[in-house]
């Protein structure tokens, strides 16, 4: 649940912000069509960002899957995926599928307005579907998704120690200051 306390004044503020982001999407804005490694230090990362998708309101009341991405992992690998809601109008989940005969789906964990998926997972085929819980919201029918995708897939074997703990490595501090003990922003 999200609670917004503003003032009148800082309500005019938000909403100015926002309007020059919000205006323009329009039927040919959605997600990414394909996932485009990013260029890093580590060159054993798959390294995704996309800071801000603007999904077109009619796509929205439509579509209950966004977007589903496919992809083969051949040793096993951490897969860290995130989606963010940046409006309170829209929300997302991540659901992890694996392809193969076990053939089992993982869940997005809600964290504040980010959505991610955390796992190891064994050599295979895998999809990533990013969903909406429900479609068809008519009060926020007009409002333009905008929405942010990060991701990162690393080998287990190639990862520190503290990495490879499990933990969820918050960014900065004293333990985080080995480059591949930082998550992504």
């Amino acid at each position: 649940m999200t609670v917004l306390l503003a003032e009148e004044r800082l309500e005019k503020e938000y909403n100015s912000t926002w309007s020059s982001v919000i205006e323009g999407c329009d039927s040919g804005a959605s997600f990414p069509l394909a996932l485009r490694q990013q260029k890093q230090q580590d060159v054993h990362q798959l390294f995704y960002d996309y800071p801000l998708i603007k999904v077109d309101p009619a796509v929205l009341r439509s579509q209950q899957v966004l977007q589903t991405y496919h992809f083969r992992v051949n040793v096993t690998s951490r897969v860290y995926f995130e989606v963010g809601m940046h409006l309170l109008s829209q929300h997302l989940t991540l659901q992890l599928s694996a392809l193969n005969e076990r053939a089992y789906t993982v869940q997005g964990k809600q964290r504040g307005n980010l959505n991610a998926i955390d796992i190891q997972v064994a050599p295979g085929d895998y999809s990533v579907a990013i969903k909406q819980p429900t479609m068809g919201a008519t009060f926020y029918a007009g409002t333009c998704g905008l929405f942010s995708l990060q991701g990162v897939v690393e080998p287990i074997s190639l990862m520190t120690e503290t990495a490879n703990s499990g933990d969820i490595q918050q960014r900065g501090g004293a333990a985080c200051e080995a480059a591949g003990d930082v998550l992504p922003m």
